[in-house]
């Protein structure tokens, strides 16, 4: 996959609207009543791997990315995301985890600017757990 294709996968098509994996438009996952709290440990035990499902924190909230397993499944072009805090990461456009499960509120406004609109994206798109 480019990085063209990538980014309209997850800023959405051509005329604005928001797409979920398979192409077709996106409807908001519902949240639950209650948040749960992950630690780095606990999150880490969520990569797709040996069935389980895939989980990432955005900006402290941990989402199931499982029907996004094409992307981040296993083998998968951004898999280096799962089962970890990818704020840094997602801000900053670094597809590695390098800067994974770091604090982000330190970001450069440009990369922060980037983060928000990362965390509007998965706020659409995956259900919080």
């Amino acid at each position: 996959m480019s990085w063209w294709d990538f980014w309209n996968r997850f800023f959405g098509s051509k005329d604005g609207e928001d797409t979920n994996d398979s192409g077709n438009t996106a409807a908001k996952p519902a949240e639950p009543a209650e948040v749960k709290s992950f630690t780095a440990q606990e999150l880490a035990k969520f990569t797709g791997e040996n069935g389980k499902p895939i989980y990432m924190s955005v900006k402290g909230k941990v989402y199931d990315c499982t029907s996004g397993a094409a992307f981040y499944g296993p083998g998968n072009s951004y898999a280096v995301f799962a089962g970890k805090e990818v704020s840094r990461c997602l801000g900053k456009m670094l597809i590695s985890d390098e800067e994974a499960n770091a604090n982000w509120d330190d970001l450069a406004p440009e990369h922060m600017q980037s983060l928000d609109e990362w965390a509007a994206k998965f706020d659409s798109k995956y259900p919080v757990i």
